[in-house]
């Protein structure tokens, strides 16, 4: 993710798709904002920032003393249902013929396996777990919004779609430690893991419980143990890497989410349907088959968007 939150990053893909097109850039230091002009045609980009309040990620649209900057869009985008609701684009998603976790809101289980989610939260906020059938209390009641979602194992897949089509696409592998027979995992985590750090591995109890594990287990040698299943994770190593994969991914994968994001357009806004954003959040598992979670109106701008963002914006 720090590539994404990297203005330099934003700046030179912009910088290079405005000198193919003679398009003239003026970036406002005092709020941030990016306007492009190519002859009488101006649009006016506004900026995105991330932000954390309370222990909560969120977004704010003004130039602070906080945050981190998370790319340019037109100003005020618009929402709409299934981009709000995660159970709502579960049961879209599913009635067209789209791979979702399977989701519940009563005591009886549909997985063996699962998380707690709260059907409106962002961020990757409010989402508790993996837990297992066998060893889950299942008699505190649920809170308010909150659902039980089949928890799928594999890699953390995101798909920017600009007007139905994948313009940029992360596949990214959960943290682990990997065992040495000799040391348990509080050890392990003081020294490194896949992430290059000392971890915070105190944050992963849940996780560790969820494979049999705590934080004086000692893993085999060359066992992975893993610390989170998120996207953005606390683990997540500092790269300005592009890890935009989508020209690399075999034809499998690119079919599953190219018709996924064409299948979903239908159900934006015909206003938008002609110059939206949004991301597709899903799980990639062994077999290479796509478990689709959530969609994203506002989500942060890849870097790689822009080519396919403003030459819509600009020439129509």
């Amino acid at each position: 993710m720090s590539f994404i939150l990297n203005p330099l990053q934003h700046m030179r893909s912009v910088r290079r798709w405005a000198d193919t097109g003679g398009v003239h850039l003026h970036l406002s230091p005092r709020c941030m904002s990016l306007t492009l002009t190519r002859g009488q045609r101006v649009q006016r980009l506004a900026p995105r920032f991330v932000v954390q309040r309370e222990g909560r990620l969120g977004y704010i649209r003004h130039f602070a003393e906080e945050g981190s900057f998370a790319g340019w869009h037109v100003a005020d985008p618009a929402s709409w249902p299934l981009a709000q609701d995660k159970l709502a684009f579960k049961q879209q998603a599913s009635a067209m013929g789209l791979r979702v976790p399977a989701a519940w809101n009563d005591q009886k289980p549909l997985a063996d396996r699962f998380v707690l989610k709260n059907r409106f939260g962002s961020f990757g906020a409010e989402v508790y777990g993996p837990f297992n059938v066998a060893t889950f209390d299942f008699s505190q009641p649920l809170k308010p919004g909150v659902y039980f979602e089949q928890f799928i194992s594999g890699r953390c897949a995101k798909a920017w779609c600009w007007n139905g089509r994948v313009v940029a696409f992360e596949l990214i592998e959960p943290p682990y430690l990997l065992g040495d027979g000799l040391r348990n995992l509080k050890m392990l985590a003081a020294s490194r893991g896949n992430v290059g750090r000392e971890l915070a591995i105190e944050k992963s109890v849940t996780m560790l419980a969820f494979q049999g594990l705590t934080l004086e287990s000692i893993p085999e040698s060359g066992q992975r143990v893993w610390l989170d299943f998120k996207y953005a994770s606390p683990f997540d190593a500092l790269s300005f890497e592009n890890k935009n994969v989508w020209s690399a991914q075999e034809d499998k994968v690119r079919h599953q989410f190219a018709r996924a994001a064409s299948l979903l357009l239908a159900f934006l806004p015909t206003a938008l349907q002609k110059r939206s954003l949004f991301t597709l959040d899903a799980v990639l598992d062994e077999d290479r088959r796509a478990w689709f979670l959530e969609m994203n109106s506002h989500p942060m701008i890849h870097p790689d968007v822009y080519e396919h963002m403003l030459s819509t914006l600009m020439h129509g």
